[in-house]
C-alpha cells in the first residue's frame, strides 16, 4: 500500500499544498472544514485573514448556501457543517422580511395583536448571532417593509460575518398619504428618522408587508403603491412611477442597475431597465 495521501502532500513544499488547497471546490464548504483538521499547518492556512480573499477571487462569487422560510429556518443548499440552533431566539408566527449581506430580519404576527412594541430579529443563520430590536413605529402603522444591510466602512459584502448593520423600515401612513421611514445603526443602536415624502396616489385599503426591497449602489428601493427611493447617503425619499404596464417585482440587472419584471400574461415576461436620459432625467424603458 502507498502512503496516505496527507502525507504526500506534507512533504511538498509550503507554496505549493498553499495553492492546491486553494483550489478546492466551494460547491461544498465542508470539504474546507474537513481539509483544516488535516493538520496545523493546513488549519493555519484557512484561519488566515488573507485566506478568504483569495479564495474569493479565484472561485468568483461564491454560491448560494441555503434558504429561508417562515418560523426563521434555514434550509441549507449544499451539505454544511451543523448549523446552530436558533430556537432560543425566535418566537412562533414570525414573517422573513428581508435578507441581504449574510443576515436576514423577521418580526413576529403575534405582536400586532397583543399591543406589544413591535421588535425587529437580526439573524445571522451559520453563526446564530441575533439581535432583538424594538421598532419605533406607531403600534397603529402595521404594514411596513424592512431592509437589512451591512454597514462595515470598505466591506466587498462576500463575507459580512460580524461588524455592523443597518436596519430600514418604510411604512405609509394611508390617512395622511404620506410614507415615512426610519434607519437603525447597530453601531450606535438608534434609530433616525428618514426624510417623509408626500404619497398622494397610494391606495386608502392597499396593504404591503414585508415587500422585498432592491438595493443599487447607496439606494434602496421598495414598490409601496408606487416604487419608493430610500437614499442611504441623504436619508431621503423620493419617488419614482412603475412602468405602464403595473404591477411586478423590483431586481437588479446584471449591471447593478435597477429593473421591474411585469407578467403580460402566462406566457409573456416584460422586463424594464431604469435608465439615465441625456438632460439626466430618469426613466423606464423595455
Amino acid at each position: 500500500m502507498g502512503e496516505p495521501a496527507d502525507g504526500f502532500f506534507l512533504r511538498l513544499p509550503p507554496e505549493l499544498v498553499d495553492e492546491i488547497l486553494l483550489r478546492l471546490p466551494p460547491d461544498e464548504p465542508a470539504c474546507l472544514v474537513r481539509a483544516s483538521a488535516v493538520c496545523k499547518p493546513w488549519r493555519r492556512f484557512f484561519a488566515n485573514a488573507n485566506f478568504r480573499g483569495r479564495y474569493r477571487e479565484f472561485h468568483g462569487a461564491p454560491p448560494v448556501l441555503g434558504l429561508v422560510q417562515e418560523a426563521a429556518s434555514f434550509l441549507a443548499i449544499s451539505a454544511l457543517p451543523t448549523l446552530p440552533d436558533l430556537s432560543h431566539l425566535v418566537a412562533a408566527a414570525l414573517k422573513a422580511l428581508d435578507c441581504r449581506h449574510g443576515r436576514y430580519v423577521f418580526d413576529s404576527y403575534d405582536q400586532y395583536w397583543q399591543g406589544d412594541t413591535v421588535h425587529l430579529t437580526v439573524l445571522d443563520p451559520l453563526t446564530g448571532h441575533g439581535h432583538h430590536i424594538p421598532t419605533p413605529m406607531d403600534n397603529r402603522l402595521l404594514w411596513y417593509s424592512v431592509a437589512v444591510l451591512c454597514a462595515t466602512q470598505g466591506c466587498d459584502h462576500h463575507d459580512c460575518q460580524g461588524g455592523h448593520f443597518s436596519v430600514v423600515i418604510v411604512t405609509t401612513n394611508h390617512e395622511q398619504r404620506v410614507t415615512l421611514g426610519w434607519l437603525y445603526s447597530s453601531e450606535t443602536e438608534l434609530w433616525s428618522a428618514l426624510t417623509s415624502v408626500s404619497h398622494p396616489n397610494v391606495l386608502k385599503y392597499s396593504y404591503i408587508r414585508g415587500s422585498p426591497s432592491v438595493l443599487v449602489s447607496d439606494t434602496l428601493y421598495f414598490d409601496l403603491d408606487g416604487i419608493i427611493q430610500c437614499h442611504l447617503g441623504s436619508r431621503c425619499f423620493s419617488m419614482l412611477e412603475r412602468p405602464a404596464d403595473g404591477k411586478g417585482y423590483l431586481m437588479t440587472a446584471e449591471d447593478g442597475g435597477l429593473r421591474f419584471a411585469t407578467m403580460v400574461d402566462v406566457t409573456n415576461l416584460t422586463l424594464w431597465s431604469m435608465q439615465t436620459g441625456l438632460e439626466g432625467a430618469m426613466g423606464w424603458a423595455k
